[in-house]
């Protein structure tokens, strides 16, 4: 259950009107943290931004305590009992005072806890520029993660307000973001290429939390990184999702993602502002992505993805089936691979099993029927 697109958009309709004790609206204490809380995201390095942030949320708390909507007993003694900024966690004992606030955040009665949620999400994107590595931080993350999607039975219970949308993809961001600097994605000093096995995997945490919204809120140096995540992850959803026989957390369907698959690629392509290191792992993680899509999804959207991939574009070269094959890292993946060129071009099975036969570590290509394609059968020892 989501309240709305804009962030603290429950808020807005709770309490907008009301006034506090110098009798101004909470409009524009609200409207002031939203504007501080977008700066922040964009220069997560700055310390001066995050203090006016901190400053905002500390002038609306008080409001809504004025107010009687803030809960008496919920303060977090920093530097003395009458420290206005005691309605905020203590960010060196953010492990202790985080499990204070489940129940305050997971109910979010009239929106008020999607404040503290952005709070802590905040902190955590500022210090995954110091050390994305941090387990303890990580574990935060994962939690407020559970309160957003309100995952636990006790949480749908006690939940009187949903959380924005926006608040949802900023927490996706996070999370992205995480990857993107763990991995060292954008890293023109890291010069190192990225396995097929080692794609996969760092889309297994993302696929979980969807990833709509994720590339919108970064520094302007992160959005491609991030733009190709999205996309990949989403893509990488509508693919486990078929493989598991269920249905997909991605809203986005597969002919929106492949555009956004192939928007990424072109943007890969022409970035001047991106490393080349980056920019091949960037494509790598595409290319794998895509090419496991195309055996596993509508095949006319295969097809568009196949069609474009193959042609030469600007200074984007075509993309051989040599390069396909050792983009996936199955003989299950090549298989379906091998299905989706069956299907689509020539008919002739022969004429693949000679062709691609060889690209399969430890299993014969085998013929089943026109109907099936073909199937996989273990090699024979010795």
């Amino acid at each position: 259950m989501v309240a709305g697109s804009s962030v603290l958009s429950l808020l807005a309709d709770s309490v907008d009107w009301l006034k506090d004790s110098d009798g101004l609206p909470l409009s524009e204490y609200r409207l002031r943290v939203t504007d501080k809380l977008g700066t922040c995201w964009r220069h997560p390095e700055e310390d001066e931004r995050f203090t006016e942030f901190e400053q905002a949320l500390v002038t609306l708390f008080q409001a809504l305590f004025f107010n009687k909507l803030y809960p008496e007993g919920l303060f977090f003694v920093h530097d003395s009992p009458a420290d206005p900024k005691n309605f905020l966690p203590r960010p060196d004992r953010l492990d202790e005072d985080v499990p204070k606030l489940e129940d305050f955040c997971v109910t979010n009665r009239l929106g008020m806890g999607e404040l503290h949620v952005l709070y802590i999400m905040t902190l955590l994107y500022r210090r995954l520029f110091k050390d994305p590595n941090s387990e303890v931080e990580i574990s935060i993350e994962q939690t407020t993660g559970q309160w957003l999607r309100l995952e636990k039975k006790e949480h749908q219970r006690k939940n009187t307000g949903p959380f924005s949308l926006e608040a949802l993809q900023r927490f996706r961001s996070l999370r992205g973001m995480r990857v993107v600097l763990r991995r060292n994605l954008d890293d023109a000093e890291n010069e190192a290429k990225l396995t097929v096995e080692e794609r996969l995997a760092l889309l297994d945490d993302l696929v979980e939390t969807g990833s709509s919204g994720m590339s919108r809120f970064c520094p302007k140096d992160k959005w491609l990184a991030l733009l190709v995540l999205e996309f990949c992850t989403a893509m990488e959803e509508h693919v486990r999702a078929r493989h598991e026989e269920r249905l997909p957390r991605e809203s986005r369907g597969t002919e929106e993602v492949a555009k956004g698959l192939l928007h990424c690629l072109k943007e890969v392509t022409v970035s001047e502002e991106a490393p080349p290191p980056a920019k091949a792992r960037l494509s790598d993680l595409l290319l794998t992505v895509m090419v496991r899509a195309m055996g596993t999804i509508e095949p006319r959207v295969g097809v568009r993805i196949y069609t474009k991939i193959r042609s030469h574009s600007g200074r984007r070269p075509r993309v051989n089936h040599k390069a396909m094959f050792e983009a996936v890292a199955t003989d299950e993946d090549r298989m379906r691979l091998v299905n989706f060129l069956y299907r689509e071009g020539e008919r002739n099975p022969y004429y693949y099993i000679r062709r691609f036969g060889d690209q399969f570590e430890f299993h014969d290509l085998r013929f089943a029927s026109k109907e099936e394609g073909f199937k996989l059968k273990l090699k024979s020892v010795g």
